[in-house]
């Protein structure tokens, strides 16, 4: 597959669709391409897919790739051999990815480290303390790039002298978060940043939960260092247990909202931590352990609470500027420019007809009633890859159509 070609198939597809994942790994790109060219589409191919293979063009695939090349980025495709074989294992592995920096600093082995965006001080500590330590033994560190925890993670790994990998669900060129230009430089210099969006991507919040599931493939474990029990860094957890991933949880007070997702995570059978050894022992007989540093013993890093009070006032690395509407009216805010009215508990819920949402979101929303029902479930019922859902149940979830629950449960929220 050339670059061009996968550039074309980027455009009829959008990401973590299971009709490209099944034409790059059992149909063939050749195949498909073929069936273009004689005016023959697919049958596993949807009406969505049809508008989106309509609009593609091999005109537009040169302008994607001139645009990455403007932008400084490289590009690497599903067939290239520089690209990270985790992700070929994986549901839904992208077709083409956009990097800039070092992609043999995935050769070693990859943890994940996610976390609260609203971190507290002993989560913030932790993030860093633990990407230190796995640092200096020679782990690569991977995480979302997020301020809290993200940004500590990372910041931590540096510190170490050690190699991180920045995975956006946005275009690399974009300056987001905002404040994290700091960070952002050293990664580049000692990391990498990769994505499956092409420059010029917005961050949207549907984004995220499905760049979620390429931070979980590309590590062979996911460590939780502070979480709500809805937070969004559940989803990669979740994402990574599905996959077979190990789950790690540093232990946290009862008394904080934060430890929630930890302390359901480990009643699911996650291990806790408490230093690197802890996590590593999983990975002995791995022929990237051989490759560590295991000698090095746990130490606590060269830096405190104060060191990281700094970095993170430095770095803007934990809250966001001030905003100009609160949580509340940005949800309203999103209700309203949907065209639905937010009725008042006493009024019916919308039909799903009268939903100016994406299709497969209507059709998520139709199935769901008081009775919760799991992702899986859902996909499971509409015939598609769990995955393939992720962004449409964030879309009702942000417009409040419906309410997430604890264990990627969904219901209809009450009339």
């Amino acid at each position: 597959m050339t670059l061009r070609q996968a550039a074309f198939l980027r455009l009829c597809f959008p990401n973590a669709n299971e009709r490209s994942d099944y034409i790059l790994k059992e149909y063939g790109v050749q195949r498909f391409l073929s069936d273009l060219k004689a005016d023959k589409l697919p049958i596993f191919c949807t009406a969505a897919d049809k508008k989106h293979i309509k609009a593609a063009s091999s005109a537009a695939a040169d302008k994607l790739i001139a645009a990455a090349n403007e932008a400084g980025q490289k590009i690497v495709t599903f067939t290239d051999p520089d690209y990270p074989k985790a992700l070929r294992q994986i549901p839904c592995s992208p077709i083409l990815l956009f990097y800039q920096g070092d992609l043999s600093v995935l050769e070693a082995l990859s943890i994940c480290i996610v976390g609260s965006r609203r971190v507290s001080d002993y989560g913030m500590l932790a993030s860093a303390t633990l990407s230190w330590q796995l640092a200096k033994k020679g782990v690569t560190v991977v995480s979302g790039f997020a301020r809290g925890c993200d940004a500590a993670a990372h910041a931590g790994c540096l510190a170490a002298g050690g190699k991180t990998v920045a995975v956006c669900g946005c275009g690399l060129d974009l300056p987001y978060p905002e404040g994290n230009e700091k960070l952002r430089e050293s990664i580049l210099k000692e990391g990498l940043f990769l994505s499956e969006y092409p420059p010029g991507s917005p961050a949207k919040g549907s984004h995220f939960p499905v760049r979620n599931r390429i931070l979980a493939g590309l590590c062979k474990g996911v460590l939780l260092t502070e979480a709500a029990d809805q937070s969004g860094a559940i989803i990669t957890v979740n994402a990574a247990a599905e996959m077979g991933k190990d789950v790690f949880v540093i232990p946290n007070s009862i008394f904080s909202e934060n430890a929630k997702g930890g302390i359901a995570l480990m009643k699911q059978g996650a291990k806790p931590v408490s230093c690197a050894e802890d996590l590593l022992e999983e990975y002995q007989n791995t022929s990237e352990y051989a490759c560590l540093q295991t000698q090095e013993k746990d130490t606590l890093p060269p830096f405190g609470l104060q060191q990281l009070a700094s970095l993170r006032d430095d770095m803007n690395l934990t809250k966001p500027k001030s905003r100009d509407v609160t949580p509340r009216k940005a949800k309203e805010k999103k209700s309203a420019a949907s065209g639905i009215k937010k009725e008042s508990k006493e009024k019916p819920l919308p039909k799903p007809e009268e939903l100016d949402v994406s299709l497969l979101a209507r059709r998520c929303y139709s199935l769901l009633g008081e009775q919760p029902k799991t992702l899986p479930e859902i996909a499971s019922e509409l015939g598609e890859e769990t995955f393939s859902l992720l962004e449409a149940v964030t879309e009702l979830e942000l417009l409040g159509l419906i309410t997430a629950l604890p264990g990627r449960r969904y219901t209809l929220p009450r009339a």
